[in-house]
């Protein structure tokens, strides 16, 4: 199930998606608004994505990497940057994928590939998975991925060594205001959601992206024998 944002024809966020360029710099509105500098390719964003930057070189000998939910694709791009070889971009919304095939070809980046695609359709497998701020949409409005567990079964199945996944807890002005979790809402909680992560994951560590309500969790599959 694709949402789509019931004041606009196409597209799930009720933000527009753009691109422009003047001289060396790409400008990127939408959902995510950034530059990047096309020669050096520095990128000017918010401070939460520094920091998803550096998690990411932390894990940068490992090959293959996956953005699900990647919007304008400014985190395939820290990929990129990181020297990751292989990397996937999904998004269900068109418009964003428009984007960034733009970006890419803008950037000359030969090695992200696109895919228009929700949730769980995807069955490939990479070294290193990222989930962005998706949860709460993935929870609330796809009808297999209705609980924790069964969105980290799916994870645990496309992830080879290590994922990255952000937390929105239930504290958060998206879930308290803006009605994303229409269902199940007394299950919408950290502590389920710790409980579930730890069944197909070791935690290594959790940081604060944009306040104590969205934490990024680093996490290791683990390799049953």
């Amino acid at each position: 199930m694709s949402y789509k944002d019931p004041k606009r024809k196409v597209g799930s966020q009720s933000e527009i998606p753009s691109i422009d360029e003047d001289t060396n710099i790409i400008t990127v509105k939408g959902y995510q608004n950034f530059t990047i500098n096309k020669s050096s390719l520095d990128i000017n964003a918010k401070s939460k994505f520094e920091k998803i930057n550096k998690v990411i070189g932390e894990f940068k000998d490992y090959k293959s990497f996956c953005d699900i939910g990647c919007s304008a694709g400014i985190v395939s791009i820290l990929a990129y940057k990181n020297n990751l070889k292989n990397i996937v971009s999904i998004d269900h919304d068109q418009e964003y994928i428009q984007i960034l095939n733009k970006l890419i070809y803008k950037l000359n980046i030969t090695n992200i590939h696109t895919k228009i695609e929700s949730f769980g359709i995807d069955k490939n497998t990479y070294d290193i998975v990222f989930c962005g701020a998706i949860i709460h949409w993935v929870w609330s409005l796809t009808s297999n991925y209705s609980s924790f567990e069964d969105i980290f079964k799916y994870l645990s199945s496309i992830t080879n060594n290590i994922l990255l996944i952000e937390w929105i807890s239930e504290r958060d002005n998206a879930i308290r205001g803006f009605g994303h979790i229409t269902k199940n809402k007394q299950n919408y909680t950290t502590a389920n959601f710790n409980n579930s992560i730890v069944k197909y994951f070791k935690l290594l560590k959790k940081i604060e992206l944009d306040g104590a309500t969205r934490i990024l969790y680093v996490a290791e599959k683990y390799h049953r024998q």
